[in-house]
């Protein structure tokens, strides 16, 4: 388990990072991708208990197939672990009806933003697609993430928003 750094007056505190997100809600867009299933799990291997929702627009940009297996590791791990829990959901963050059912529902406290269309030279061929994908869709989880955390939630404040565009692919 990786260690984080807990900034207190002697700066000299270092604690699991596993104590600051456990008994925390977690959103993951882009679950169903390779970086959001492997965080799904990894944080359910860890961290337990934590309730994770994932969100998924399911394309089939690739292989719809590879998608639902990891949806199926992630499943698995959280049956392995009885006091969390597991919940997808298949939609788009673009869709702000169901981006804010899901913040009034659950009430996250750490938002991880992984969803992207991905292929980089797919964005040359189709650049209508990604941008509707990486930076519009971005956009409304990041208003709606911050919305969240201006009007309060169980813990008052948002602990910690990564929202991370991944762009990995060579051109």
């Amino acid at each position: 388990m990786g260690y984080g750094i807990e900034f207190s007056s002697s700066m000299n505190k270092v604690t699991k990072m596993g104590d600051l997100i456990q008994g925390k809600v977690i959103l993951i867009s882009g679950v169903a991708g390779f970086i959001g299933a492997n965080l799904s799990i990894e944080l359910l291997r860890s961290n337990s208990p934590v309730q994770i929702i994932g969100i998924d627009n399911m394309n089939d940009y690739y292989d719809v197939s590879i998608k639902e297996y990891r949806l199926e590791k992630i499943k698995s791990m959280s049956e392995s672990r009885p006091d969390s829990t597991w919940t997808f959901i298949k939609g788009s963050i673009a869709d702000r009806e169901l981006v804010n059912e899901i913040f009034q529902k659950y009430e996250p406290s750490i938002v991880v933003n992984l969803a992207a269309q991905a292929g980089v030279r797919y964005s040359i061929t189709n650049p209508d697609a990604y941008i509707e994908s990486n930076l519009i869709d971005f956009t409304t989880s990041l208003r709606r993430a911050a919305t969240h955390m201006i009007m309060g939630c169980r813990e008052c404040s948002i602990w910690c928003m990564r929202l991370l565009p991944v762009f990995m692919d060579p051109i």
